[in-house]
């Protein structure tokens, strides 16, 4: 993502607009993780960026698996108006402990919910398939985050994409 993003020119040459001119956008580098350790991992997202949030800059976030955006979360959401979300995935990311373990890559909208952090009735989830092991592709997991019909009043929200969504190319396995 990085090496594509050097080759972004100051104007958008259809549109005419220089992002640069209007706001300040930096790349504030990656977040140092610990692939060993996937809960002293969850801590250093989300010390990063709450240390960003608190300065008052909007984190854009792209790389790392899905389980990144429950810190990120934890950091930016305010426990009393909880976050909204339009997530563009494959799969619902809402399901709970695997193998006893209570996070990963399948888990953070459920956690977000559990916690306080997403608002289940201002979520839209686009694209949605291979949710399920049966037979009839049910999954029991999808219920803890609703999907809504019509507009979504109210602020903040978050916005997720997965690359399985759509770029199968870019992610045959997980297809």
């Amino acid at each position: 993502i990085r090496n594509m993003s050097s080759f972004m020119r100051r104007t958008h040459h259809a549109l005419g607009i220089c992002p640069y001119e209007l706001c300040r956008i930096a790349d504030v580098g990656d977040v140092s993780v610990n692939p060993i350790d996937v809960n002293d991992t969850i801590v250093r997202v989300e010390d990063f960026f709450r240390e960003m949030h608190d300065a008052g800059a909007v984190p854009i976030s792209a790389g790392g698996d899905h389980l990144i955006t429950l810190p990120i979360m934890r950091a930016i959401a305010d426990t009393s108006r909880p976050l909204g979300m339009v997530h563009f995935d494959a799969h619902c990311d809402t399901g709970d402990s695997f193998m006893g373990a209570d996070y990963h890559h399948g888990v953070p909208f459920r956690r977000a919910v559990e916690e306080g952090l997403l608002d289940g009735t201002r979520v839209a989830q686009i694209g949605l398939r291979a949710t399920g092991y049966a037979a009839d592709g049910a999954n029991p997991n999808c219920p803890a985050v609703e999907t809504p019909g019509g507009t979504f009043p109210g602020t903040p929200y978050v916005i997720c994409t997965g690359s399985d969504n759509g770029w199968y190319n870019y992610s045959p396995a997980q297809n």
